[in-house]
């Protein structure tokens, strides 16, 4: 179609396919140069790095160290993502979602417009992260990182499980395998939730008050995480698997599963 409209037959041209392959290269070509640039300075990162001394480097450096390894690892993966969209091996974009608030809602979350929006607007932490406020529990402090790295892990899982199909805003097959099969949005079921420990918004030296506006502020990110996981399922439930799929989680998922236990503790016992 592309080519039509080169040659100038544009009475021949399939508007509808020339514009999805259009939209593909915007995302391609907002998103890429992005991963590439993160994974440049991972990978940079990494060849610098004594990695005994990082582990070393402080009494909680595992943390450390898996924390920027795993982020390493989701957008060198992401990245490769965006550069195979090859039909040969079915990883090419069968539709791109171009509804505006789609777009909105997803561009918002990254580079130039996050770090505007997450500084002047939703500036939800304080400086005062997890390993401040429990310094002086270790076994707890311990437990508490190991938790957010389980979640990170899920996150960057998340990723891996797209094979060479990760990109936002396109469908290029329905996927229901590893973190999916549980949920239909663990990479932001998980990393919403590592803010949470993280940051903990909810504790404040300053005052309650102060803890309230922080928590409401990360809700507010929470939010447009949620509107962004709506738009995807907008976009890609016109697929009839994506449908079956969403049945499916609806009555198998995590979510159901643990709707099911609470209201099975919650009945009274039969004959009262």
């Amino acid at each position: 179609m592309a080519g039509l409209v080169l040659l100038g037959r544009f009475t021949e041209v399939n508007v509808p396919l020339l514009r999805t392959f259009v939209a593909g290269w915007l995302v391609k070509g907002f998103f890429l140069p992005f991963m590439f640039d993160a994974a440049y300075h991972d990978v940079e990162w990494l060849l610098a790095t004594d990695l005994r001394e990082q582990l070393l480097a402080s009494q909680y450096g595992w943390y450390e160290l898996s924390y920027r390894m795993l982020f390493g690892l989701d957008v060198i993966w992401g990245g490769a993502g965006y550069l195979l969209t090859l039909r040969l091996f079915q990883t090419h974009v069968r539709s791109v979602d171009q509804s505006l608030d789609s777009w909105v809602v997803c561009l918002v979350c990254y580079t130039p417009f996050w770090p505007l929006i997450s500084t002047s607007y939703l500036a939800y932490e304080d400086g005062l992260y997890w390993g401040y406020w429990l310094a002086d529990y270790p076994m707890v402090k311990t437990a508490w990182g190991g938790t957010i790295l389980i979640l990170l892990g899920i996150y960057c899982w998340a990723t891996v499980s797209f094979g060479a199909r990760f990109s936002n805003l396109t469908h290029r097959g329905i996927l229901t395998n590893g973190p999916y099969r549980w949920s239909k949005h663990p990479a932001y079921l998980a990393k919403n939730l590592s803010w949470w420990l993280i940051s903990m918004p909810f504790l404040s030296e300053t005052s309650l008050a102060e803890a309230a506006r922080l928590s409401i502020l990360l809700l507010a990110v929470n939010a447009i995480y949620y509107w962004r996981a709506k738009t995807e399922e907008r976009h890609l439930a016109h697929d009839p698997v994506y449908a079956e799929y969403m049945a499916w989680i609806a009555h198998h998922g995590l979510l159901a599963k643990l709707r099911d236990v609470c209201r099975s503790r919650g009945a009274l016992p039969s004959g009262r």
